[in-house]
C-alpha cells in the first residue's frame, strides 16, 4: 500500500554550547525553545543525553526542573544545550510540540516518559516532519524525521 504525504514540514534548530547548571547558574532569557539535558547516568555513563523538553521561558522552566523533586534536580554533572528555532514559523507552539515529540521518540532520553511513542502519530496524519539540527548538537543527530513511520 502506497502512502501519500499531504504535508511536509521542515524545522531548523540551532543548538547552543552546553551550559553547566546549578541552582546558582544564571539562565539566559531564551523563549520558545527546546533544551537537551546531559549528565551522568548510572546506566549510560557520563555526559549522557537524559532529557529533552520544550519551553516558552527557559529560565522559568529550569527553575522548576532544579527545585527539590524536579525532573533534573537529581542529575549529577548537569548541563543543558538550548535549541533555538530558526524560523519564521506561523504556529511556534505546534512547531515546538512536533519537534520535541520527534526528538524524544527517536533518541529516547532516559528521563523522558511522555512522548516516547508520539512520532508515529505524525505519520497517521500524513505529515512528513524533517528536523535539521545545527550548531553544537552533541548527541543530537544532524537530521531526524518521521519518514520511517510511513509504510
Amino acid at each position: 500500500m502506497e502512502t501519500t504525504i499531504q504535508k511536509y514540514l521542515q524545522i531548523k534548530l540551532n543548538w547552543s554550547d552546553k551550559i553547566r547548571l546549578t541552582n546558582k547558574t544564571p539562565i539566559p532569557p531564551v523563549v520558545n525553545c527546546l533544551y537537551a539535558a546531559y549528565g551522568t547516568s548510572d546506566i549510560y555513563g557520563q555526559d549522557s543525553l537524559l532529557y529533552i523538553g520544550q519551553t516558552r521561558s527557559l529560565s522559568q522552566r529550569m527553575s522548576q526542573h532544579l527545585e527539590k523533586g524536579g525532573t533534573l534536580s537529581t542529575i549529577t554533572n548537569l548541563h543543558i544545550s538550548v535549541g533555538v528555532f530558526h524560523g519564521p514559523y506561523n504556529d511556534i507552539s505546534k512547531i515546538m510540540d512536533v519537534t520535541e515529540k520527534l526528538l524524544i521518540n527517536i533518541l529516547k532520553p532516559s528521563h523522558n516518559s511522555a512522548n516516547i511513542n508520539e512520532a508515529s502519530k505524525l505519520a497517521k496524519q500524513d505529515m512528513l516532519v524533517h528536523v535539521l539540527n545545527y550548531g553544537n548538537r552533541y548527541k543530537i543527530p544532524l537530521e531526524v524525521s518521521n519518514v520511517h513511520f510511513y509504510r
